[in-house]
């Protein structure tokens, strides 16, 4: 047995091995041969036409088998009366409980399809359909787009699909599972929710190597950057508040959207429809100890950006100011047109003398040039220090939108396009003409180097990409530029001292 064949027999071995665990009996996969197949029993559906009882059959199959071997087979078992005279047309479908369905190519191997159900860890049915009696309408989608689409979610293509079923027609998979719902006796999974807790298990996983990719492969037990969120969907579903997700900081609302979805069983709503409402609630300390919320009243709320990420911002919410949650909710009218409204460019992000959020300086975060080390006192304490101190190191304050880190002389040299801009001038070699960005939004604060020969560190570390930084971060641009960056929101602030 060549390399090849022998890797491709341990992972069909694996697969078939977990398709067992997770399947009743009947459904048992054998082992596969020397020749890589194996046989197993499949069930299949069938509606003679429009009102028709679903029946099924279950029949052993090869994984050889291709489905017009399959559906000769079917013809046979099903209509026994129309073997010799059938001019009709049969096709086998593939369709799932969340309405998905496509239909097999003649060479497929219906055997190998409902195994990758198993490493899917997803149930299917698969339906013979007479062609020229349709129960229900026909659309046929080839391999290749019903993959991309399960797999991207296209809020293009699930519009389209909306405008298909402007008639009222029912899909496929939809008029089979109305016809035979769900039970022990229709479903070959033998334990769903052994399958559902395997299933958390693999997105938790998948989630955590894609977290570690994005850090260079990090290998530490557990991440500042990661953590799990509460999204509360009351007003879609009563009966189940809310839906803990594992998120990383770098997720947008619009992936926070598309997964609370899923979680609420909601995969097939278009999620450019639903949003994120950021809800603010007022802490109060009551005489008996105890916490008390306020905020709904006051309706503190705002419906967040595709582009925010909640984590973040619960990360970078001081807790004196009282405590966020997220609710996902329909959009309205409104938020609609705020969506439709043109993209911000760079110059929308620079800040304006008549932004009133720019107004309190001392509420803004900034830079402070780093002296030796760093000690720890309050912030009254530090503001007096601070003014006493001889030769004080210089502040720089980060206002919202953007701040551009450049080389002095660039400035210098291209004044016309400087001209009302916020930027920190900095000197020497190492620091390139326009070497990098930090945004300030809404209360986060993340650095952008703008090419990969623009040296920039936080906490010590060489970065490359848009990186959130936190209160205390010390950031470094070129060789020896080092800062502390600081935010006044909170009760305590690192200090340099000699």
């Amino acid at each position: 047995m060549s390399k090849t064949k022998k890797e491709e027999y341990e992972r069909l071995k694996n697969l078939i091995h977990q398709w067992n665990i997770d399947h009743y009996d009947i459904f048992e996969l054998t082992q596969p041969n020397e020749n890589l197949e194996f046989h197993g029993v499949v069930r299949f559906f069938f509606q003679g036409g429009i009102g028709a009882n679903v029946i099924t059959k279950c029949i052993r199959v090869s994984s050889t088998a291709t489905t017009r071997e399959v559906i000769d087979v079917l013809i046979e078992k099903f209509r026994p009366d129309m073997r010799m005279l059938s001019q009709n047309k049969y096709a086998l479908y593939e369709v799932h409980v969340n309405g998905e369905e496509r239909r097999l190519a003649d060479d497929e191997k219906p055997l190998y399809v409902q195994l990758n159900w198993g490493s899917d860890v997803r149930e299917g049915r698969f339906l013979l359909r007479n062609e020229d009696h349709p129960t229900v309408r026909t659309r046929v989608a080839s391999r290749e787009s019903f993959l991309r689409e399960r797999r991207k979610k296209s809020r293009k293509k699930e519009r389209e699909k909306g405008k298909e079923n402007v008639n009222g027609e029912e899909s496929v998979a939809n008029k089979l599972y109305e016809e035979a719902p769900e039970t022990s006796f229709t479903r070959s999974i033998s334990n769903p929710e052994a399958v559902m807790r395997r299933r958390r298990q693999q997105k938790l996983e998948k989630k955590l190597a894609e977290m570690n990719a994005t850090e260079g492969g990090a290998d530490s037990g557990e991440s500042s950057d990661c953590g799990t969120l509460k999204i509360y969907g009351e007003s879609l579903c009563p009966d189940v508040p809310y839906k803990t997700l594992f998120l990383s900081t770098a997720d947008p609302a619009s992936a926070v959207v598309r997964e609370s979805l899923e979680k609420y069983g909601l995969e097939k709503e278009d999620p450019y429809n639903y949003c994120l409402v950021e809800v603010s609630w007022l802490i109060v300390l009551l005489p008996s100890g105890g916490l008390e919320y306020h905020g709904e009243a006051r309706g503190d709320e705002r419906v967040l950006d595709d582009n925010e990420c909640p984590l973040a911002i619960v990360m970078q919410h001081a807790k004196h100011r009282g405590h966020i949650i997220f609710q996902l909710r329909k959009r309205t009218d409104d938020s609609k047109r705020r969506q439709k409204q043109r993209s911000v460019s760079h110059e929308d992000l620079r800040a304006h003398p008549s932004d009133q959020r720019h107004t309190n300086l001392d509420m803004l975060p900034y830079l402070i040039e780093m002296n030796v080390r760093v000690n720890v006192m309050s912030l009254a304490v530090f503001r007096k220090w601070i003014f006493s101190v001889a030769g004080k190191p210089k502040r720089h304050v980060l206002p919202l939108n953007v701040t551009e880190v450049v080389n002095v002389t660039e400035v210098a040299n291209n004044k016309p396009d400087y001209n009302g801009k916020h930027f920190l001038q900095l000197s020497g070699s190492d620091i390139r003409p326009r070497h990098c960005v930090i945004a300030h939004t809404d209360g986060i604060v993340t650095v952008t180097p703008n090419s990969q020969n623009a040296e920039t560190y936080v906490e010590r570390q060489r970065i490359y990409e848009t990186t959130m930084l936190k209160h205390g971060m010390t950031v470094q641009f070129g060789k020896d530029k080092v800062y502390k960056f600081l935010d006044p929101r909170f009760d305590e602030v690192p200090v340099l001292s000699n």
